[in-house]
Formats: structure tokens, C-alpha cells, sequence
């Protein structure tokens, strides 16, 4: 992103998570089976679509103030939110499966160890 842009896509107000970042994202594996990469990998996906589409629609709303308000449109307090709580369940599902993933680690049997 280049500063100044008129287009310039910014996050909202404390957000500190871009679809970017999201899409970059990369979990640890843990040892003893941890979670299924192609899942996280598939929500993630779809969590940079929306993320992508709700900061898109942000700038864009941005672009618009001082226009005649749009009856029916929302406005950037409420897309914000939106997005905010999109943001937080991604990270409470990641929690859930990293706390899955753990519970399966610990009732895997232990490996044997040569002698």
C-alpha cells in the first residue's frame, strides 16, 4: 500500500490485522499430530475474502463521506464491527483448534523408545 492513495485500503480504527496477514498466516505443527492443515487452511481462505471484501467496502464508504448519505447502506462504525467481530471468531476458532489439537496430543500413545 502506498501512502497518500487516494484508494489507499486502511484498516479500521485499532485493527491490527490485514487480509494479508491473514493469507500469510502460518501455524506450527505440533509433533504429535496437531491439527489438520487443509481445514485452517480453507477457513483462512474464506476469512481473507471476507476480510479482503469488508475493507474494500470500508475504503470505498470513506471515499463517499461528505456525499448525500445512501438510505439502507451501513455506515463505517457498523462495517467496522463487523469486521472486528469477524476477526475475533477466526482467532477464537484458531484458539479451538490448536485446544483440539493439544487434547488429541495428549491421548496419542507416547513413541517407543529404542534401546
Amino acid at each position: 500500500m502506498t501512502q497518500g492513495s487516494a484508494d489507499e485500503v486502511r484498516p479500521a480504527a485499532g485493527a491490527t490485522i490485514t487480509p494479508l496477514d491473514i493469507q500469510q498466516k502460518e501455524f506450527r505443527v505440533s509433533r504429535f499430530g496437531g491439527y489438520r492443515m487443509r481445514d485452517v487452511d480453507e477457513f483462512l481462505d474464506r476469512l481473507t475474502e471476507v476480510v479482503t471484501a469488508l475493507t474494500e467496502e470500508n475504503a470505498r464508504l470513506r471515499r463517499q463521506v461528505g456525499a448525500a448519505p445512501v438510505v439502507g447502506s451501513p455506515d463505517l462504525d457498523d462495517v467496522a464491527r463487523q469486521a472486528d467481530e469477524i476477526i475475533q471468531r477466526a482467532r477464537d476458532e484458531a484458539a479451538r483448534i490448536d485446544t483440539e489439537a493439544r487434547a488429541r496430543a495428549s491421548l496419542s500413545p507416547a513413541p517407543a523408545v529404542a534401546s
